[in-house]
């Protein structure tokens, strides 16, 4: 197997070279920068102390790629509620009706609280 560079295994767990150099040193494995290359042992030794990284890393990943389907679907069900729902003629005719009867019980409350109150006087 080929030689992996530090900073490609520092991307593949999703975390900074700075941290895996430093716990290269202090395991006292000596290594330039993070464009060099390391063994299949100390790639094992790497994976082996960053593992749980990688694993909260998918799982909080995989956690906000379903929070974004399940918004999505909250989404597309509030557009679908607000389309506008097509009547049939008699269905049209008595709505109207009903906002008719409505507004005239409406405008009567109106007229009798009129009638109720007393009228002031105007000081000139």
């Amino acid at each position: 197997m080929a030689k992996r560079r530090i900073f490609q295994i520092a991307k593949e767990l999703n975390i900074s070279h700075t941290e895996i150099l430093s716990f290269l040193k202090s395991k006292d494995i000596s290594v330039g920068s993070h464009m060099a290359p390391i063994d299949e042992e100390t790639y094992t030794i790497v994976l082996e102390e960053f593992h749980k990284d990688k694993e909260s890393i998918e799982r909080y990943r995989k956690e906000q790629v379903r929070r974004e389907i399940h918004d999505t679907r909250i989404i597309e069900r509030q557009k679908a509620n607000k389309k506008l729902e097509l009547l049939s003629l008699d269905e049209q005719r008595k709505l109207e009706t009903d906002e008719k009867v409505k507004a005239e019980a409406d405008k009567k409350r109106n007229t009798h609280k009129e009638r109720k109150e007393p009228k002031r006087k105007r000081i000139a």
